[in-house]
């Protein structure tokens, strides 16, 4: 195996944080004149990729990054039901009460105060909750892009070509110039 080199190491430390080649260049101490051409060999080099998929695999595990985990996040927002953000009175469940499948779906949550003024005197008679979840369609997408069900059931993605004669093609075109049996067009009128 290639002992790397420290700019190398750190070139490829520099490059899962964006992985833009780059930047990753620059922050390693390559000059910036020629950092996109140097990124483009770097990252071609075996050695390189194996390092970076090496350190990739490592931030993965401690982050507890994986394709079930994330196929799981995605079906808890595609899969999510309104219903579960209320009670049985329909009330709106406070966020640290929600099940684990329904936080996930949230967004983002906003409250304001709301007051009256009565008598020159500032009441606070409620609080407006407004929730934001995330985007229920785009998961489900996600969803059948990675199990392949667009390929499965998408005939469209599958583009057949067929070569036509040249004689064939033209009675195609002069059936297509032909005037329709029933459309007669009268051009005396």
């Amino acid at each position: 195996m290639t002992k790397l080199t420290d700019k190398q190491k750190r070139f490829c430390k520099e490059y899962i944080i964006d992985f833009n080649g780059t930047r990753a260049a620059i922050a390693a101490g390559y000059s910036k004149n020629t950092a996109r051409q140097l990124a483009a060999g770097t990252l071609s080099k075996v050695y390189i990729q194996d390092h970076i998929k090496s350190l990739t695999a490592k931030v993965n595990a401690k982050l507890d990054i994986s394709a079930e985990r994330t196929k799981l996040e995605l079906a808890r927002i595609g899969y999510s039901d309104i219903r579960q953000f209320y009670d049985e009175n329909g009330f709106l469940i406070p966020v640290h009460q929600l099940s684990d499948d329904a936080a996930a779906c949230l967004a983002g949550v906003e409250e304001e105060k709301l007051f009256d003024y009565r008598n020159g005197e500032k009441e606070h008679i409620g609080n407006l909750v407004k929730i934001k979840r995330h985007d229920k369609l785009k998961a489900l997408e996600m969803l059948a892009r990675i199990d392949g069900i667009f390929e499965k059931d998408n005939s469209q993605t599958k583009a057949e070509t067929k070569v036509i004669p040249a004689e064939e093609l033209e009675e195609i075109k002069a059936l297509l110039r032909a005037p329709s049996s029933s459309k007669s067009v009268d051009k005396a009128a």
